[in-house]
């Protein structure tokens, strides 16, 4: 009984933490993300205008993946949707 209240903690503490390491490429930003844009096959577009400028939103199929993907003046960033 104590082994399972011990592993139970680990796994509660441990979890967390590698939650935020996105090591299975859930998002990308940057070149990689304008990559998909352009390389994949955009079947969405959506646009958002604030006082900042207009926001661009695009549904990518990518490799068999679907992403979702934003496009902003200074940020490209994609995530995959499972």
């Amino acid at each position: 009984m104590k082994y399972v209240v011990v592993l139970g903690l680990f796994l509660g503490v441990v979890a967390p933490v590698f939650a935020g390491n996105d090591s299975a490429k859930n998002k990308v930003f940057g070149a990689e993300a304008e990559d998909i844009i352009f390389h994949g096959t955009v079947t969405d577009i959506s646009s958002n205008d604030s006082p900042y400028g207009i926001k661009y939103y695009y549904l990518v199929l990518y490799h068999g993946y679907q992403w979702m993907c934003e496009q902003a003046t200074h940020r490209t960033a994609c995530y995959l949707r499972r």
